[in-house]
């Protein structure tokens, strides 16, 4: 991008709005891009992230690894959480409860997270998200808490 955005005067959505352009241009944050993340929707209180699952993803069952389900968990709340924010407010990520429902097959599925934001208090911010598979399965469903720090 040849002409850099002061990122703390955007909202949260016109940030991932941002991202989500970068992200066409082949820029992905760091963690996005190591799993192959990207950033379908977002609009207030919702975020859609998907991804294609990998061999790389195995764990020692065949299926793909909690740890991943729960990242894009946590991505796609977090992401949700944040558009509901003044921009340039940090947060972090207190606690986060995960049901797996099935397993996940890592031989190119794709699949589709979705985070909702639930209530964001002075301190606390509550999201919960979904993932599914291309078909509409459910295949994981969370929800998180996230402490909502000083404006910068």
């Amino acid at each position: 991008m040849s002409e850099e955005k002061d990122l703390s005067e955007l909202s949260g959505v016109e940030y991932l709005q941002l991202v989500m352009e970068r992200e066409a241009n082949g820029e992905t944050p760091a963690i996005s891009s190591f799993l192959g993340m990207n950033l379908v929707e977002a609009e207030a209180g919702r975020v859609v992230v998907d991804l294609t699952t990998s061999p790389n993803f195995l764990n020692t069952q065949g299926t793909v690894h909690a740890g991943i389900i729960t990242t894009l968990l946590d991505t796609v709340m977090g992401r949700s959480i944040m558009t509901m924010l003044p921009g340039g407010t940090p947060f972090t990520t207190v606690d986060l409860q995960v049901h797996f429902i099935r397993p996940v097959s890592a031989y190119g599925i794709r699949v589709i997270g979705e985070g909702k934001t639930i209530r964001v208090g002075r301190r606390i911010a509550t999201s919960s998200g979904e993932i599914r598979d291309e078909d509409g399965k459910l295949l994981a469903f969370s929800t998180c808490n996230c402490l909502v720090l000083k404006e910068n």
